[in-house]
């Protein structure tokens, strides 16, 4: 599942290339080309996903793009980290593991 969280993320970094005034028409479109073939693999493993996950469990894990966006900002563009940055991804992971190892609640029969 990660691993498809992983390469779907990528989707943000070869977006903000495609964006980049410095460049060509030509790279441009093979950004947004790439684009729209992560996102068509990234369909495609969100379904695969959903037939292993509930989707309660697999969205609540998709948060972690967020992580990764922050990583590759980093990486790539040279983004710093603020102290807020920090917290909200604390805040992210600290959702992700609670979601994910907290008991689920039995079904109420009416």
């Amino acid at each position: 599942m990660h691993v498809g969280f992983f390469i779907y993320s990528f989707y943000s970094v070869l977006g903000k290339n495609a964006s980049l005034d410095n460049q060509s028409k030509l790279i441009s479109i093979v950004f947004y080309l790439l684009i729209f073939f992560i996102l068509g693999l990234y369909a495609i493993i969100w379904q695969l996903i959903l037939r292993v996950f509930p989707l309660s469990f697999a969205y609540t894990n998709k948060a972690v793009i967020i992580i990764w966006g922050m990583l590759w900002g980093r990486l790539f563009f040279g983004e710093q980290f603020t102290l807020k940055k920090i917290i909200a991804v604390l805040l992210i992971f600290a959702g992700i593991l609670i979601l994910n190892f907290s008991k689920p609640k039995e079904a109420v029969d009416e």
